[in-house]
């Protein structure tokens, strides 16, 4: 796309902001690029700084994505509730971002252009985790599943337990083997860990869902284990058809 049909349509999405979004937009940016385009008036720019306010702010590529993850966000205060209670639940080592989403609700302020806005400003884990609870659960309580081929080091989560509290990390590579296999049913998602997780944040993914946690019983097992929705496919129905016996 050419640099002056780029300028056009940032400017144009970018001039859809009302003032208090404006306002908002201030003390919630993290973008370099988002602060050049939003203080914009006739600046002289190359084209390669269009290309980055195009791969980069919140009014470029990202766009349309960040506008439908706000509105389905903003569809129910149950659904709010829920997606910043996990985000809250799995920060790491910087805040959640929650922080800024309830205030703003609070105050009757929190459009969905200004929290499209606040999601492309994300860290990459809090956006994670974010976009995985916003969409939809891929599986239903009482499915049958297996993992997936490409299972990851941080597929299936670890407890750990110190003085100070729970921690949680990603599963050993035995753990990972001995579940590779086996057929498992969903009990449902996992409840608020109450302990920091450093284990990683996966992107979501359209057909294989994202980092949405759940618990599962492998079929013979008694032994509960919390995995993500990513690696997870259900079942063809041989195999639905063993578990069921």
């Amino acid at each position: 796309m050419k640099a002056e049909k780029i300028k056009e349509i940032l400017l144009e999405r970018r001039d859809k902001f009302t003032d208090i979004e404006k306002e908002c937009a201030e003390y919630c940016n993290r973008g370099w690029y988002d602060r050049y385009l939003l203080d914009y008036t006739d600046q002289t720019y190359s084209d390669d700084m269009w290309q980055g306010f195009w791969n980069h702010s919140a009014f470029g590529q990202s766009y349309h994505y960040n506008q439908s993850l706000a509105k389905k966000f903003l569809s129910s205060e149950k659904k709010m509730n829920h997606v910043m209670d996990m985000m809250d639940d799995r920060r790491h080592w910087y805040s959640s971002g929650t922080q800024s989403m309830k205030k703003l609700l609070e105050e009757g302020k929190l459009t969905q252009g200004i929290l499209a806005f606040m999601i492309n400003s994300m860290r990459k884990n809090n956006l994670h985790i974010f976009e995985g609870y916003v969409r939809d659960p891929m599986f239903d309580t009482g499915a049958i599943v297996q993992f997936r081929s490409n299972i990851a080091v941080d597929a299936i989560l670890k407890e750990h337990t110190w003085s100070t509290g729970k921690n949680y990390y990603g599963a050993d590579r035995s753990t990972l083997r001995e579940l590779k296999g086996k057929t498992m049913m969903v009990l449902g998602e996992s409840p608020t860990l109450g302990g920091k997780v450093y284990a990683t944040s996966y992107a979501y993914k359209e057909k294989q869902g994202g980092s949405r946690y759940y618990r599962v019983l492998p079929v013979g097992d008694t032994k509960v284990y919390i995995v993500v929705e990513k690696f997870l496919k259900k079942c063809r129905t041989k195999a639905v058809k063993d578990a069921k016996k």
